[in-house]
């Protein structure tokens, strides 16, 4: 066998390291997807990458006074995320919803959204809507039932350890992309 089929034909020890690289490159491709979006709905506007967050949507390129932040996760397995997997923590760190509503409190008012995006579904419990959450490509906190948006703000009081979670139910969204995960950038350039 030559060392070229070999390369091709024996499984790596571990694939941590792509994993990453590619969790990584969905975020950097759906975040340039959605500055084609933004790019056809606006003369002006400001886009941040990793910086406080994985993107940053300002209002304006040199002097913004709003802001969306987004925190875009991948999975490469089926499923969904649930109020459990957004406000465990990661870590030693903050959970999802913890590490966006940190963006409130140190930005205050100047916050205009604050938003998690997926290739997955969210399987929330109940929408108040009555619609089935797992259809639903952006959900809005205030469509939660009380009983998961309870636990949503719970959560982020106990991580921030805060008397109240302002705003919350007008600010947050989660949204589901209909990006590929696996084909992110070919998508993209499509876009």
């Amino acid at each position: 066998m030559t060392v070229e089929e070999k390369l091709l034909s024996a499984k790596p020890r571990e694939e941590a390291g792509s994993k990453t690289s590619r969790k990584y490159q969905f975020q950097k491709d759906l975040a340039l997807y959605m500055m084609i979006e933004e790019h056809l709905k606006r003369v002006d506007y400001l886009f941040l990458f990793d910086f406080h967050e994985d993107l940053v949507i300002g209002n304006h390129s040199e002097v913004p006074t709003k802001l969306e932040f987004f925190q875009i996760k991948s999975k490469d397995t089926k499923g969904n995320w649930t109020v459990k997997s957004i406000t465990r923590a990661e870590k030693e760190s903050l959970s999802i919803l913890g590490k966006l509503y940190e963006n409130k409190i140190v930005f205050e008012d100047a916050v205009a959204g604050l938003c998690f995006v997926s290739n997955c579904t969210f399987g929330f419990k109940a929408i108040k809507s009555k619609k089935e959450a797992l259809t639903m490509s952006i959900i809005h906190a205030s469509d939660l039932d009380d009983q998961d948006l309870n636990t949503c703000k719970e959560s982020i009081k106990a991580e921030h350890k805060l008397m109240e979670v302002a705003d919350f139910e007008n600010l947050m969204t989660f949204r589901v992309t209909t990006l590929s995960n696996s084909e992110s950038s070919v998508h993209c350039i499509g876009a």
